[in-house]
């Protein structure tokens, strides 16, 4: 298997987030790459709107969704987010994109040096199984997927545990 050349890709790493914990390591993770890699950091979330209920033995339907309403409720998210994992101020972008997560991902890696995001356990072996979209990503993003487990989100002195 083949690493993509990165070389000439711009100096970004991209953090995928979700508000999850596994989230909140890979951005950890994320954060301490892009400054050992003197990169922009980037963090996305992708959102969907929620369907609206079809009308039956609940009730009529409820109205339609707000888009401008969940595009800055998922910006908050990452807003919140960055604030609360990261805590200093530094430059990162945040943004939250409209799009199912993996499809907003392999866009935003076409534009990274890196996508760093969190595994999510599965069964009773946690950390053991990957989540669909980081397996997907693993096999068809565009440049280097790192992927980071819950259970080695940091180091005694604070910092993401790194290993190699």
């Amino acid at each position: 298997m083949s690493t993509p050349d990165t070389t000439d890709s711009p100096a970004v790493v991209v953090a995928g987030v979700d508000g999850s914990p596994n989230s909140r390591a890979a951005l950890a993770w994320a954060a301490e790459e892009a400054t050992h890699r003197g990169c922009e950091l980037r963090v996305i979330t992708a959102w969907t709107l929620p369907t609206p209920r079809s009308a039956g033995a609940t009730g009529p339907p409820s109205g339609l969704p707000d888009v401008a309403a969940h595009q800055e409720q998922s910006r908050h998210l990452v807003e919140d987010m960055v604030a609360a994992v990261l805590g200093e101020p530094r430059s990162t972008v945040c943004e939250a994109v409209r799009g199912q997560p993996l499809d907003v991902l392999l866009e935003a890696g076409r534009r990274a040096r890196m996508l760093v995001v969190g595994a999510r356990g599965g069964g009773g072996r946690t950390g053991l199984r990957l989540g669909s979209v980081a397996e997907q990503l693993a096999h068809h993003a565009p440049c280097p997927v790192l992927v980071v487990p819950a259970e080695r989100q940091r180091r005694p002195d604070g910092g993401p545990a790194r290993s190699g």
